[in-house]
């Protein structure tokens, strides 16, 4: 930021300080919030990719149990 013409007193220097540090908590309050908001979206994708792995691998094992059940009943048939 480069130096104004004139000098500031100690007062406005202070008062132009304390904004920058005001708007530099905000800025970090906002990081802080959209940091937040990104790990819950992450926890969401993370707990629907669980969810489908969980719903294919209990399909997978029906449908292993209806393959098994039909063989069963094609053998009890022959005979």
């Amino acid at each position: 930021m480069p130096l104004p013409e004139r000098s500031y007193t100690a007062a406005e220097r202070l008062k132009r300080l304390r904004l920058i540090a005001k708007g530099s908590r905000l800025i970090l309050a906002d990081e802080h919030a959209n940091t937040h908001r990104i790990d819950k979206q992450i926890d969401a994708i993370e707990a629907r990719a669980e969810q489908r792995a969980r719903d294919e691998a209990r399909a997978r094992r029906e449908a292993e149990l209806a393959a098994a059940r039909e063989k069963a009943a094609k053998k009890r048939g022959r005979r």
